[in-house]
């Protein structure tokens, strides 16, 4: 028994110490009560309006304090007494504090102090306007798609002002469904046929994105022979995949050929005869063959081969001769103003940087040698860029750093390019035959007609085809084994 009553004696004192620890802190369990000899500060937010801000963060005299929400109290304990700054940071640009973001209070010890915020919020936004322009040929005829940050679109016409309310700040704007035929000049239209750009979109202001669409129908235009090449020609058009094929031109006994595309692809210039046999003359028409109208020359001689400038206010032409030499002259678009570029000159192609690239005869009564030359697109700075047999066709790539042309090799046509600054040309490896090279817009392909033996011989395949520059086995956009079916002179928009 004297153990049972040691063991209740100990537990008895036990329990008396709790109490006077017990009576010296919080039993509730929350931070003590201030120092008598600091104070604290209660901390107050009312937030409103919309987009509200989701909370702040608390400094007095700079330090931080913690954190309080949008509409909440805070009291902040073991405050030294004295005048003291409130401060709320991390508001929200749409927010604005009343009376300002801190305020100034006094601290007395032992009591407590109050801090009161108002803040008001408005919509975190601002207006967006995107203008959509499109101009060129064959406008997308279904609109686009537009879209901010990568949301559903909002399908919009070829030519559209949209007004939009987008979040404040960097902003993505994306148009889809381009057309293929169409390209942006702001972002860059990607292989899924969209374009991305970005803007800064201003609280509460306005914002203006516009996206400029440039469409140029990319494909080829040539002529049909019906028949040996002194029968009736026609113009044609089809898609660069060899499909779509629509007769232009029309008229019994007429010769229609050298097409060229305008540079914005709304016209083809090309040269004319009826009949077949007498004098030609410059015409143009419009992209789908209608509206062909005459605008050279009337003189009683072949006038062929038009080309147009870079600008397309333009067009030079060569004019034959009593003899094979011919002469190169360039007028207007319209007609007007004709000149005369060169007396010896022929097959010119006006290229990119305002040039004249065309080949002479050193001997006017000998085609068989032509030698390659470029000039001023006024005629001058004659200068001499390959001698090298008979050199046919010649054709600037869009960026003007290369001529292909065609010239006899080994018995057999093919197609060479070289650097439009001179130097040594290669020869593009393909088909037997190669005639007549045209560029691809982008400048990784030629369009150019073949034939699978001797030019002209009957039973083998001939046609159209579209090939790397650099060289290697073409693409065939068309085959026939008859003459009555032949494919020449292709140009490319």
């Amino acid at each position: 028994m004297r153990a049972a009553r040691l063991h209740l004696g100990f537990m008895a004192a036990l329990f008396t110490a709790a109490g006077i620890f017990a009576a010296c802190g919080d039993s509730t369990g929350t931070d003590p009560d201030p120092d008598p000899q600091t104070g604290a500060i209660t901390v107050t937010t009312a937030t409103t309006g919309t987009d509200p801000d989701d909370g702040y963060s608390v400094l007095i005299d700079g330090t931080a304090r913690g954190t309080i929400g949008p509409s909440a109290s805070v009291t902040v304990s073991n405050i030294a007494p004295g005048s003291r700054t409130v401060e709320l940071q991390g508001i929200n640009e749409n927010c604005t504090a009343t009376g300002g973001t801190s305020v100034t209070v006094t601290v007395t010890a032992g009591e407590t102090a109050t801090a009161d915020f108002a803040i008001t919020c408005v919509a975190n936004a601002g207006t967006l306007v995107v203008t959509v322009l499109t101009t060129g040929v064959e406008l997308d005829a279904d609109g686009y798609g537009l879209a901010l940050e990568g949301g559903t679109p909002t399908a919009v016409s070829v030519n559209d002002t949209v007004t939009l309310t987008a979040p404040a700040g960097a902003v993505t704007i994306t148009l889809s469904d381009l057309a293929v035929t169409c390209d942006p000049s702001v972002g860059e239209r990607s292989a899924t046929g969209t374009a991305t750009t970005t803007g800064t979109v201003a609280l509460g202001g306005t914002t203006n994105v516009a996206f400029n669409i440039a469409c140029t129908s990319k494909d080829i235009v040539y002529v049909r022979v019906d028949g040996d090449f002194v029968q009736p020609q026609q113009i044609f058009r089809m898609n660069t995949d060899g499909s779509g094929k629509v007769q232009l031109t029309s008229g019994t006994g007429e010769w229609f050929t050298n097409p060229a595309w305008s540079p914005d692809g709304s016209h083809i210039a090309y040269s004319s005869a009826a009949p077949v046999g007498t004098p030609a003359d410059i015409y143009v028409m419009n992209a789908d063959g209608s509206a062909p109208t005459k605008i050279c020359c009337d003189n009683g001689k072949v006038n062929e081969n038009p080309t147009w400038s870079p600008d397309g206010s333009m067009i030079a032409w060569e004019e034959q001769g009593s003899t094979f030499q011919a002469a190169i002259w360039s007028m207007n678009a319209d007609g007007t103003g004709r000149v005369q570029l060169t007396s010896n000159g022929g097959q010119p192609d006006w290229g990119p940087d305002g040039r004249i690239v065309f080949n002479r005869l050193p001997d006017p009564m000998n085609p068989t040698q032509r030698d390659l030359y470029i000039m001023d697109g006024d005629g001058g700075n004659v200068t001499l860029l390959r001698q090298d047999g008979e050199q046919l066709n010649p054709a600037w790539s869009p960026d003007g750093a290369t001529i292909a042309y065609h010239r006899v090799f080994d018995e057999q046509y093919k197609i060479w390019t070289i650097p439009s600054v001179g130097g040594t040309p290669t020869q593009r490896v393909g088909e037997q035959e190669e005639f007549d090279p045209a560029w691809s817009p982008d400048g990784t392909q030629l369009v150019f007609w073949y034939w699978d033996g001797p030019r002209g011989s009957v039973g083998n395949a001939h046609g159209l085809c579209v090939a790397p520059s650099t060289g290697g086995t073409c693409t065939r956009l068309s085959s026939s084994t008859t003459r009555a079916d032949t494919h020449i002179d292709p140009d490319w928009r």
